[in-house]
């Protein structure tokens, strides 16, 4: 073989090492999501790579042989190519030292000891950059093109050599099943939604998905890992009437608050009785005429049964309670049976989308970053949703809310001016009190800490990235 042949084969062994390196690594890191939709759509290659990727044993069997194969003929013929193409030069450069060339046709001893030596470094590098590095990044970019290509000349090439694919396939197994190790497909390489939570953010800086559908991912993985207890207005922010109120004093409430529903309890909030509707209520005075007498009217007449559920319920199990009963008010019950807080339809669809409000609902900005570099902070806020909005760890294991959290801290009676260290570089200052509790807190960035963003930038529930969504601190009933 001459020397330029020898040369052409060894291009085409580097390519046909790079063809089935790529295609083995097109199958491991194509997206089956991405197969899937195009199986559906008809595509032969699609489905074949569906079966190859179920089952991969023996398809990477089959690229396996063909680079082992490609591995192995270049190194035999590379050698020699390389003594061959080396070999004039070899013999001037020899003849000038005073050694006698080799006779035309043959190599000298000397000339096959340097060309193994330039022989193991070309091929080597040549291996490596255009048969391996190159073949492995264009898969990682192209896993889906690649391995649609590819799919059907390398299927082809395993039912030709299945016979030793096949024996492949076996030792393989007995390989794995003696270290303890059985391959069970990829249904098993499956992602947790922490994963999945990664995986959006990643999507989100690559710009393959916009902010607001980041959010709602993200928002969607988090909304099962959240309870009753969570999303609920708490016992304190209840909007409630006594049994034995009049109607007309229920319906100045329902004019005041502009709630739609109103937990009706009897001597003491730890015990609803029902929930009453401001529809019935507007029902009974349509009826009743311009200036109704109410004295006959009771609100037991109007009341419903209330829907209860435990404060750590998830927020499925109250999605599921709720419309079973159809009912989108729920009363919230701690563990000694007391009302901890209710929680609405609204609450989950807010942790859901975002704080969603209508025309009587006011805007409500949980966290303020000012140009200070201080927060202000509501109480109620949930201690997650801040650490998902400044990156802190502030712990929530014992507490909720923002507001809990300096109080536990503190360990006595909150008073307005009062600082304690939170630690991931913050100090919390009490604002404001409502009665005991904390209703505002101002966070002071500590010397480690990044202030944040300044410029009275306001964090809400539209302009969040990680899933955060802003609690309402008042009923919502």
């Amino acid at each position: 073989m001459s020397p330029l042949a020898g040369l052409f084969v060894v291009l085409l062994l580097v390519a046909a090492n790079g063809f089935f390196v790529a295609t083995e690594f097109a199958l491991v890191s194509s997206r089956s999501t991405r197969i899937d939709q195009l199986a559906a759509t008809g595509s032969r290659a699609a489905r074949m790579v569906q079966r190859a990727k179920a089952n991969p044993t023996r398809f990477i069997s089959g690229t396996q042989l063909g680079v082992t194969v490609a591995s192995l003929l270049l190194g035999w013929i590379g050698e020699t190519t390389f003594a061959e193409l080396i070999q004039p030069g070899l013999d001037g450069l020899l003849g000038l030292v005073g050694q006698s060339p080799a006779a035309p046709g043959e190599i000298s001893t000397t000339a096959h000891a340097i060309a193994s030596v330039l022989a193991l470094f070309g091929i080597t590098f040549f291996h490596i950059t255009l048969g391996e590095q190159v073949p492995k990044i264009l898969a990682l970019q192209r896993a889906e093109s690649i391995v649609l290509f590819a799919v059907q000349p390398v299927s082809v090439l395993a039912w030709i050599f299945r016979p030793f694919i096949g024996l492949l396939y076996l030792f393989t197994n007995v390989v794995l099943r003696g270290i303890g190790l059985e391959y069970r497909g990829e249904e098993t390489a499956v992602h947790s939604p922490e994963e999945l939570q990664l995986l959006v953010s990643q999507a989100a800086r690559a710009g393959v998905m916009t902010g607001p559908e980041g959010e709602l991912v993200q928002r969607a993985l988090a909304f099962p890992d959240q309870t009753a207890g969570e999303v609920m207005v708490p016992r304190t922010e209840i909007i409630a009437l006594p049994v034995e109120s009049r109607v007309q004093d229920a319906l100045r409430v329902a004019q005041r608050h502009r709630h739609t529903r109103f937990p009706v309890y009897e001597k003491t909030i730890d015990n609803v009785i029902g929930i009453l509707s401001t529809k019935d209520l507007l029902s009974v005075a349509a009826r009743r005429g311009p200036r109704p007498p109410f004295g006959d009217v009771s609100l037991r007449r109007l009341i419903r049964p209330p829907l209860v559920v435990p404060q750590g319920a998830s927020v499925f199990e109250v999605l599921a309670s709720m419309k079973a009963a159809r009912q989108p008010m729920a009363v919230v019950l701690d563990e000694f049976g007391g009302t901890a807080g209710i929680v609405t339809l609204k609450d989950l669809v807010t942790r859901l989308l975002g704080d969603v409000g209508d025309e009587y609902t006011p805007a409500v900005q949980e966290v303020r970053t000012l140009a200070d570099g201080t927060i202000l902070a509501d109480g109620l806020a949930l201690v997650e949703d801040v650490n998902a909005q400044l990156g802190t760890h502030f712990d929530a294991s014992e507490v909720d809310s923002l507001g809990g959290l300096v109080f536990s801290r503190l360990g006595r009676r909150p008073r307005v001016g009062d600082e304690v260290d939170l630690g991931s570089g913050y100090r919390a200052r009490v604002e404001r009190l409502d009665g005991l509790r904390v209703a505002r807190v101002r966070l002071l960035p500590t010397r480690q800490a990044t202030p944040p963003p300044s410029g009275d930038q306001r964090t809400s529930s539209s302009s969040t990235t990680d899933g955060a969504v802003p609690r309402r601190p008042h009923s919502a009933a």
